[in-house]
């Protein structure tokens, strides 16, 4: 099992190169998918990081331990 520390680094490092990349990441959107700046970071970039930061307060509690119970079917 992964420990739930080094989860939370790499979901900061990845964080982190999207934030330093940011400018590129837009730019590659516009050349794909002509999408404005301020649209691919509200839509793509901006959500991403969202999910990110939301992972990682949350780790925690998702990597706990618990009892399912399945049917026998």
């Amino acid at each position: 099992m992964i420990p739930v520390s080094f989860r939370i680094a790499q979901l900061k490092k990845l964080y982190v190169t999207i934030q330093k990349y940011e400018e590129e990441i837009g730019e590659a959107l516009k050349a794909d998918l002509e999408k404005i700046h301020h649209g691919a970071f509200m839509c793509e970039i901006g959500l991403v990081l969202s999910e990110i930061s939301y992972m990682i307060r949350h780790t925690p509690k998702f990597a706990k331990r618990k009892t399912v119970y399945t049917s026998l079917a």
